[in-house]
This record gives C-alpha cells, structure tokens and sequence, in this order.
C-alpha cells in the first residue's frame, strides 16, 4: 500500500493536510487489482472520501490483454455512484500488427452505462527501420450512430543508428463535419556522444 499526502498552511500558517491518496495493489498469476482512494479534508480535519478509481488489468495466455478502469465517487446519500469506465484491450496478430481498442461509458438516462467515446490505435512494421501507426477517434452522436472525430496516421523512420524522424498527420473535422488534414508534425531526434537533441516542425491547415 501507498499512502501520499499533501499539505497546505492553515489561518495560522502550520501545515495542515489537504489531500491524501491511498493505493492498494493486488497481485494475482495473470492479473493485477488495483484500488486508488483520493480524500481531502474539511474544516474539523476530517477525512472524506472523493474519488475511488478500481483498476483491474489481465493478460490472457494468447499474450492478449485487457484493462477496466472505473472511476466513482459518493452521491448525495453516501452511496458510491459509478462516474466512468474506460475499457482497454489490446491484442497482437502473427503479422505483427499491434491494436489497442479503448472504450469510454458513461451513466445515460435508462442506461447504467452506455459507450460514448472510442478509439482504436494500430501499429505495423512497415519495413526495415519503420513502424507505422494510426489512430482513429469516435463519438456517438445524438442518433446513438459512431461519427470519426479525429485520424492520426504516422511513422518512425530509424536513420542510421543516432537519428530518428517521427512524422504524424492529424485529421480534423472541418466546418462542413469531414475530416480534412490539419496539422503535420515532423520531429528530427539524434542521439551522440551522450547528448540528445530534437527538432520539431509543425505545420498547420491554412484557413
């Protein structure tokens, strides 16, 4: 368990606490549980529960894994009410292509919880020296359809054995609800003689 506390001066300028965050980890074969309890503190001193976020991760024998995280906080009767829960599962093909799927739910109406944000990254070996990725955001819209919201497409090129260039195109909603290219970003990193340097470019959509 990991205890941290911050602290702040009171009227009289000691040092009072002011929040405090609990973490709990359990360990099992293939799986880890953690809980993270964030309190803060009120006039008399006295602790109160405002957040709990439960985080369980499992890695499933195919080497595909998965994780929950379920943020809550206590309602008007000090009951604990779900607030999100963001679902992650990640998974790898003999190709060698790499995805992440990431599911955001939230409580709605009839609904305890209903899925209202999404992404989906992918990343490949393209070829000697270069990983390609992608990036795909999404929305449900008032008719409960998926809309893309934003793409980032890239790659990292390895450039002899002390220079790298990651180049990443981002695709934006323009005024008429299509994605358009926005912003291109170019970074130039090199490694020698213990001494790391980058250059970054960016260039953006003229309106």
């Amino acid at each position: 368990q990991v205890v941290e506390t911050s602290h702040r001066p009171d009227i009289d300028g000691r040092l009072v606490p002011s929040l405090e965050v609990v973490e709990t980890t359990r360990r099992e074969p293939a799986a880890t549980r953690t809980i993270r309890e964030v309190f803060d503190f009120d006039l008399e001193r006295r602790r109160r529960l405002v957040e709990t976020v439960e985080s369980f991760r499992e890695t499933l024998a195919n080497g595909d894994s998965s994780a929950v995280h379920t943020t809550s906080a206590p309602d008007v009767n000090g009951r604990h009410a779900v607030l999100s829960r963001q679902v992650e599962r990640t998974r790898s093909s003999p190709s060698g292509v790499h995805q992440t799927e990431t599911l955001l739910l939230v409580p709605h109406l009839s609904e305890s919880l209903r899925e209202t944000e999404r992404s989906l990254y992918e990343e490949r070996r393209a070829a000697a020296g270069v990983v390609a990725h992608e990036t795909t955001y999404s929305i449900r819209d008032v008719n409960g359809r998926w809309q893309p919201t934003e793409t980032r497409r890239g790659e990292a090129r390895e450039v002899g054995v002390s220079e790298r260039v990651d180049e990443e195109t981002i695709q934006r909603l323009d005024v008429n609800g299509k994605l358009v290219d926005d912003e291109r970003t170019v970074t130039r990193s090199t490694s020698e003689n213990a001494r790391e340097s980058a250059v970054i470019e960016t260039y953006t959509r003229a309106d």
